[in-house]
């Protein structure tokens, strides 16, 4: 639950990189939530390579 609070945090402060570090680093514990808002965070800052990485990750 920590993972999901502090990239809440981070992604209502618009540090979308910051927010998508941490889930990076945290990619083993994340949930559909943590997940929602690392997409979010990768359509935002147009960080689309990222969001396709995310998604070929969790195929």
């Amino acid at each position: 639950m920590a993972l999901n609070s502090t990239m809440k945090k981070l992604f209502d402060s618009k540090q979308y990189k910051e927010a998508l570090n941490l889930f990076d680093q945290n990619f083993k514990i994340s949930t559909d939530s943590t997940i929602d808002m690392a997409i979010k965070a990768c359509t935002i800052s147009k960080d689309y390579k990222r969001g396709i990485r995310i998604q070929q990750r969790l195929s």
